[in-house]
């Protein structure tokens, strides 16, 4: 799985603005961040160009309408029970009743609607704009960029890009970033070291953490900036997470070499600790 990991650099503080800032403080400073929300890049039309066949349909529909009317007017309470709450019902639509999102193999449903739009968010991953193979990839069509940049590889959005919960406003990422701001697990700290100048710095170096403490909130529950946070160790202190890059800042915005990263993750009740191949 490749990601890439763009992060927009502006730190002012006592109303300053961050260039006057960057000019009066030292050099090899360190930059922490904190990660809020962990959401997919999806590039989506106002009339859903990109979908050319529609969305997919969900679960639910496909248990909805294998029922007879009366069948469908009895389970779902004439349609005012939530989806939500039929959600245990709607996924054991097996033959004799088995939950098909163990056992997806019991089941026929029709083929996936991806997206076969040419535009994507994203960034050129794999070095080349043919979409030819590589060493670590295999022959794809590449997107363009919506300014125009060509050889955009961003594989997950043509999968998920027709699943309506992974659209704007979508439940799957609006469920899972809430369950992280609220439980804090799973929290991810970013650590930018060797900081001469947070507008362009050719050289500096990106950690990645866990902390062990839950987001800080203001009354209405937003994250508060300038918060501090404390990083996950064993009980020999040694930081659980803490892989490294190489990265450059360049007018604000932060990129870096490509490497493998283990982040932890948390959403929708799901808990793993992946690692990232070819990170940039």
């Amino acid at each position: 799985m490749a990601l890439s990991l763009v992060v927009a650099i502006s730190c002012g503080f006592d109303g300053q603005s961050s260039a006057a800032w960057a000019q009066s403080a030292p050099p090899n400073r360190t930059l922490g961040f904190v990660v809020k929300d962990w959401s997919t890049a999806v590039y989506e039309t106002k009339f859903i160009d990109e979908c050319p066949a529609g969305l997919n349909i969900s679960n639910d529909e496909y248990w909805w309408r294998s029922l007879t009317k009366q069948e469908r007017s009895e389970l779902t309470q004439d349609g005012f029970l939530t989806t939500l709450n039929r959600w245990f019902v709607a996924r054991s639509r097996g033959p004799n009743g088995e939950d098909v999102c163990i056992s997806p193999d019991l089941i026929t449903d029709p083929p996936l609607l991806t997206v076969e739009g040419p535009t994507s968010f994203g960034i050129n991953l794999d070095g080349n704009v043919d979409g030819s193979a590589t060493p670590k990839t295999c022959a794809h069509e590449n997107f363009i960029s919506p300014t125009g940049e060509p050889g955009i590889d961003n594989q997950m959005y043509r999968l998920i890009g027709c699943i309506y919960g992974w659209r704007d406003q979508g439940q799957i990422e609006i469920n899972a970033n809430e369950m992280r701001r609220t439980s804090g697990l799973a929290m991810i700290l970013i650590e930018i070291t060797d900081v001469d100048d947070e507008r362009n710095d050719d050289d500096v170096t990106v950690s990645f953490y866990r902390s062990i403490d839950q987001y800080a909130l203001d009354s209405e529950g937003r994250v508060l900036p300038f918060s501090s946070y404390r990083v996950d160790t064993d009980v020999d202190g040694n930081v659980r997470y803490g892989d490294s890059l190489k990265g450059r800042i360049v007018d604000g915005v932060l990129t870096t070499e490509s490497g493998d990263v283990q982040l932890p993750f948390y959403g929708n009740y799901n808990y793993m600790n992946p690692v990232i191949k070819d990170m940039l």
